[in-house]
């Protein structure tokens, strides 16, 4: 995890970028396994936006399956949770409502929730 909010937000920003400069790349990086696991992988990064930095919102075990108190997106980074969103309702679209469904079965509920509430996926 990156710790600088400067690093991490102009990571982020590259990430998108690159993403949307080579949507293939999501299909390549998944050639060997199923497209979920790379997405999971994304999904969960950004999840990251989400848990308070000062732990309140609840233990790991609680991350996964109980009941975990998620952070709004930041809001003096509002510009990147909205390219952010953009990218993953191009990402579901592309993959299409079967593979999707494969994805957000990977996740735990309380990420799915996260992801549904905050993102529309």
């Amino acid at each position: 995890k990156i710790t600088d909010p400067t690093e991490r937000r102009d990571a982020f920003q590259g990430f998108v970028l690159a993403l949307r400069s080579n949507p293939q790349a999501l299909q390549q990086a998944s050639h060997n396994r199923a497209p979920s696991s790379a997405i999971s992988s994304i999904l969960f990064a950004i999840s990251s936006w989400h848990i308070p930095e000062d732990g309140s919102g609840g233990s790991g075990a609680n991350l996964i399956s109980g009941d975990f108190a998620f952070s709004p997106f930041p809001p003096e980074e509002a510009e990147l949770g909205r390219a952010l969103t953009t990218l993953l309702q191009e990402i579901k679209a592309s993959l299409g409502e079967d593979a999707w469904g494969q994805v957000d079965k990977s996740l735990p509920v309380n990420v799915r929730r996260l992801f549904r509430e905050n993102y529309g996926l």
